[in-house]
């Protein structure tokens, strides 16, 4: 009888801590409740085309906000709608205040609901804020338990980032996964919150992709489009790679094997007509060596593309048409090469390649010399190019097929 009564006073003991330590979630809230953010933007705040000279207005935080309502209800994803019709499936909310943190707070004070960061997937910085230093912005992204690192950076090009989160995607609901799809497409640099973060910490020079508008686009056209690569010093933007600059990066960056889809037009003498290729692998490496005591950068290069469109008249069953066609693509992607290292070295003198970091792991002993005039060593720095191709699906076997005759008539 004794032991059954203690058995039952353990037993019920037991049952109640267990209930002490079955909580819910003391910050619960419901979906209602929540105003979920999808993609924010950091501006400078403007009067006139000026910045605005009061201090506590300097900074302009716009949020695009999803609408969970409209979003189940067009499930289709034809159109996204825009952030002011009444079919839209987000809206943009803004805040202006000395700082951008304190300026999204502003923003907050605008809505009945609370603001939920954990689902932003994209932030996009205006181009004259991103002049001026970013670690304002990086530094919430650390700080901020309900911001996620891997978030995806890209920079307004001639505009402000407010009016590309405003810009509805006509295939997506939400322009920030129209955003996110391309910087997964691997035909882009995909550069999160902590690989600038990384780069711009660990002595190299960060780079993050340009987005731009796209003039007389209508509302149901491709509103924006991603051609260019902004490039920082420390945290300060200094510049743009153009498009054929930034082709000639995406051939040298540190993560140029997760590039695997984007053509090359090469044009192809005596009648300069174009062959067009499309890459399907890519490998690169860019290594700082000593040769008779001086740096030098060894870059090679192995590509395998396809040839998609031949509009020669060469038969490439030929041998001496594939040589010529390999020659042509030789020197081709040389002068890609050779064109986006003069801006890096010489135009903009930025070392987004991480060629520091990579002297100070291979000879530690010289970067110690090296290091307090590095971007003067940097931008005199010789270079020597090893390209290796695999062409396949070249059309052997057969000539052009404008170009063949049709059969006699009888």
């Amino acid at each position: 009888m004794n032991n059954l009564f203690k058995k039952t006073t353990i037993a019920n003991i037991l049952v109640v801590c267990l209930t002490f330590m079955v909580n819910g979630c003391y910050d619960a809230a419901e979906v209602n409740q929540l105003a979920i953010i999808t993609a924010s933007s950091v501006d400078l705040n403007t009067r006139n085309g000026k910045p605005n000279a009061d201090p506590s207005k300097k900074y302009l935080k716009s949020l695009q906000i999803s609408i969970p309502n409209q979003l189940q209800s067009s499930q289709s994803g034809s159109s996204g709608g825009s952030s002011g019709s009444a079919s839209a499936t987000f809206i943009v909310v803004s805040g202006v205040n000395a700082s951008p943190t304190s300026a999204m707070i502003s923003a907050q004070e605008k809505l009945s609901r609370r603001f939920f960061l954990a689902d932003r997937r994209v932030i996009i910085l205006g181009e004259a804020y991103a002049k001026t230093g970013i670690s304002t912005i990086l530094d919430e992204l650390v700080r901020n338990p309900q911001a996620r690192l891997h978030v995806y950076i890209l920079i307004a090009k001639g505009t402000t980032g407010k009016k590309i989160i405003e810009k509805a995607y006509p295939l997506n609901r939400l322009p920030s996964d129209a955003i996110v799809e391309l910087e997964e497409s691997h035909s882009f640099v995909a550069v999160d919150a902590v690989r600038f973060i990384r780069l711009m910490t660990e002595g190299s020079d960060a780079y993050a992709m340009g987005i731009r508008l796209l003039q007389h686009a209508k509302s149901s056209s491709i509103p924006f489009l991603l051609d260019h690569i902004a490039v920082f010093h420390r945290d300060r933007m200094v510049g743009w790679l153009s498009p054929k600059e930034s082709k000639g990066f995406l051939l040298l960056y540190d993560h140029a094997n997760e590039i695997q889809f984007f053509s090359l037009n090469v044009q192809v003498p005596p009648s300069q007509q174009t062959v067009t290729f499309r890459v399907t692998q890519l490998l690169s490496s860019v290594q700082p060596i000593l040769q008779h005591g001086k740096l030098q950068l060894m870059i090679k290069l192995f590509m395998k593309l396809y040839v998609i469109e031949n509009g020669t008249a060469d038969n490439f069953d030929h041998p001496d048409a594939i040589l010529r066609l390999q020659k042509c693509l030789t020197q081709h992607m040389q002068k890609d090469i050779q064109v986006t290292l003069f801006a890096l070295q010489k135009r903009l003198n930025v070392d987004c390649l991480q060629i520091g970091r990579r002297v100070h792991a291979f000879y530690p002993t010289l970067w110690h010399t090296l290091s307090p005039k590095w971007r003067q060593v940097f931008a005199t720095l010789p270079y020597k190019i090893n390209l290796n191709f695999q062409i396949i699906n070249s059309g052997n076997g057969s000539a052009p097929i404008h170009l063949r005759q049709p059969p006699a008539s009888r």
